[in-house]
């Protein structure tokens, strides 16, 4: 197993693995699920990270030592990074990585690169284009309402559903229920479901104000932007039709002021 060796500024170290924290789960089995694959080659440095239920890259530009591959922890990664300037040099110790930073150095286990799942990539069937933040806000509008009961796992999904050049996000959980449509130039008609929570942790890898393209690919939405890039699970199954809920015409109808609304 050769070990990666690299040097890239801090601060992009660090919010490339707060990102992929948010996509790895704590105290989940295998051990895999909480860990970051790290790779160079060709003066990048890729970072993954799977939950076993979707899955996120990404690359960046750096100073490469030594072209390899290694499975780490990503606590320590996480915790060593946060709130410093300068750079960090990941680089092999004998069996063992050690990372460097402006306070110190710490020593981590290494593990065989081979045992992080493959997540097998189909073509991917383009849908559409959208600002990241918009996409992200969007989601995070409408996913509230989504249900958190696994027994019902329709409805722990965003409905998304693109006809006529719109694109509507629906959420509900038998109780609330949050739609949001935009005007959204679309390659074809589609429907597609991911979990709400997924989808929302996967968001956060993405940068920030970019244009991102939108596909689905073997039953997972595919999210690409530059270089980086998610893959969310799909939820087997359709939805309920949202816009059926709502009245056309509802027999009274109130305006009220938001800020009010909320604070009460």
């Amino acid at each position: 197993m050769s070990l990666p060796s690299f040097t890239m500024p801090r601060e992009a170290f660090a919010a490339a693995m707060q990102s992929l924290g948010r996509v790895t789960k704590k105290n989940m089995l295998p051990a895999i699920s909480r860990s970051v694959y790290v790779e160079t080659a060709n003066g990048f440095v890729t970072f993954r990270a799977t939950n076993l239920t979707s899955f996120a890259e990404m690359t960046y530009p750096a100073s490469t030592n030594k072209e390899g591959a290694a499975i780490v922890s990503i606590d320590p990664l996480i915790a060593l990074s946060s709130g410093g300037n300068g750079t960090v040099t990941l680089s092999p110790d004998a069996a063992r990585l050690r990372m460097q930073t402006n306070e110190g150095e710490h020593r981590m286990n290494a593990l065989d690169p081979d045992e992080f799942p493959v997540m097998q990539q189909a073509d991917v069937t383009p849908l559409f284009s959208i600002n990241s933040d918009l996409f992200a806000a969007t989601i995070r509008k409408v996913s509230y309402a989504a249900s958190k009961d696994e027994t019902r796992p329709i409805l722990t999904g965003v409905s998304i559903v693109g006809a006529n050049n719109k694109i509507t996000f629906s959420a509900a959980d038998g109780f609330r229920l949050a739609t949001a449509t935009l005007d959204v130039p679309i390659e074809r008609d589609f429907t597609i479901l991911p979990s709400a929570v997924l989808l929302a942790e996967a968001l956060a890898v993405l940068p920030k104000a970019a244009i991102v393209e939108v596909g689905l690919a073997d039953m997972r939405l595919v999210v690409t932007s530059g270089d980086s890039l998610i893959m969310v699970n799909t939820i087997p199954g359709n939805a309920p039709d949202f816009a059926r809920l709502i009245p056309v015409s509802p027999p009274v109808m109130a305006t009220v002021d938001s800020v009010a609304l909320l604070r009460a």
